[in-house]
């Protein structure tokens, strides 16, 4: 439209979609292909035959070179092509970038796309909700259903100034907080139970819950059940060696890896937390149901050293310092102070001697007392605030005779 005037372009067919990117205009024609508009002559772009009786559902400028673009078709896949132009007529050159991409778009059923302020492209489907893809054409996530979407047909993609995504389906709208990569999996989704705890194997994020163990799925972005044993996961932990997660559970304790999972014992069960000694090699401290035990890991084989039974309690968490003494927190009856540097030294442990702090130690209650240690400082965080242990001595220079005295009562100097 210029000065009250219209100029239109008849199509040889029927013209099906457009897309304005890199400056140029391009259109396809059913029965035709590709034309690009040059001033104000619609030119036909030689090679584009392919998608004569094929879909073009998203073109958009190349981030590599001038002349670059990157093209989407539902049946065909994911392209870059270079516009070339010459002698008055423009060719393209088709380089097909992920083989994956055609069966990704044609099972989904892309509708169109848009290129996101980060430079990944997110593509709307008729069956498969939203996929994200980068410019190389692998999938980096896909909203649906299954991860809180309210359909799986997207009409169309809008991204706001903050990176989020507005989708709008056959139910309304859905809001992907796609720039704080932060989501929910709540509500709707495959987690089931209470979740306990989170932890991270390489890349690999696992989730344990009142009803087992789950796996991130990128791809889905999605937690996904594994066929883990039906029971409650209270505690994911790594290993030192950051090739395997250690696993509490009701029904003992267990070995996972990213290629499945082992039994390491069932010798006790109920078992909250699990602590690998960073001072005393092979040695596992472990808090239980019932109490406190101790395990050393002899060529893969978990094996019972030490068992207290004066304590006889639920213990919570374990944190060891520098020194390789440990702090059992438990779950009503305050907090204990383990020497542990005789494990090594013997092959079976009896006794180890213990400083047990309650209310009478500074505690403002014996419920629940979590110890975190930063720089050789003792904090406890408990229902009533944060304490800190205020000691003119440090624990790990008393003998074995100073703290058998001390045994379950602290002298002045040692007060939360």
């Amino acid at each position: 439209y210029k000065d009250g005037i219209f100029k239109s372009w008849e199509a040889e067919n029927s013209f099906h979609t457009s897309f304005y990117a890199g400056n140029k205009i391009f259109v396809r024609d059913v029965g035709a292909g590709l034309f690009c508009l040059e001033g104000d002559v619609m030119l036909y772009i030689n090679g584009s035959d392919v998608f004569a009786n094929q879909r073009v559902d998203f073109i958009e400028k190349s981030n590599t070179s001038a002349n670059e673009y990157i093209l989407a078709s539902r049946e065909k896949g994911l392209f870059k092509f270079q516009l070339i132009y010459e002698n008055g007529q423009y060719s393209i050159n088709l380089k097909p970038l992920n083989n994956g991409t055609e069966k990704l778009f044609s099972e989904n059923i892309t509708y169109n796309g848009v290129k996101l302020s980060n430079n990944n492209l997110a593509f709307s489907t008729e069956a498969g909700g939203l996929l994200v893809l980068d410019f190389e054409g692998n999938l980096i996530a896909q909203y649906n259903i299954e991860n809180g979407l309210n359909c799986n047909l997207i009409n169309d993609v809008f991204e706001d100034v903050n990176g989020n995504l507005w989708l709008p389906t056959e139910n309304g709208i859905s809001l992907v907080m796609y720039s704080l990569q932060n989501y929910n999996f709540q509500n709707i989704g495959n987690i089931s139970g209470m979740t306990e705890t989170i932890a991270k194997l390489g890349d690999v994020i696992y989730l344990g819950s009142s009803t087992g163990l789950f796996q991130f799925n990128k791809n889905k972005n999605q937690f996904i059940k594994t066929d883990f044993p039906f029971t409650q996961v209270w505690q994911l932990s790594e290993l030192k060696d950051k090739k395997a997660l250690i696993a509490s559970t009701t029904k003992g304790i267990y070995k996972v890896t990213n290629a499945g999972y082992s039994l390491l014992t069932s010798a006790i069960d109920n078992v909250y937390t699990v602590c690998e000694s960073k001072i005393h090699k092979n040695i596992f401290y472990v808090g239980h149901l019932g109490g406190f035990a101790a395990f050393k890991n002899e060529n893969g084989n978990f094996n019972l050293i030490y068992a207290n039974p004066n304590i006889n309690y639920p213990i919570r968490s374990i944190s060891e310092d520098q020194s390789g003494n440990i702090w059992l927190s438990t779950q009503s009856d305050g907090l204990i102070y383990m020497h542990t540097s005789k494990l090594n030294t013997v092959e079976k442990v009896n006794y180890l001697n213990f400083i047990k702090f309650t209310s009478e130690s500074g505690l403002p209650n014996l419920y629940e007392n979590f110890v975190t240690l930063i720089h050789d400082n003792i904090y406890v965080a408990t229902y009533n605030g944060v304490y800190k242990l205020n000691n003119s001595k440090q624990l790990a220079t008393y003998s074995f005779a100073e703290i058998d005295r001390k045994s379950t009562r602290l002298n002045s100097s040692h007060q939360i």
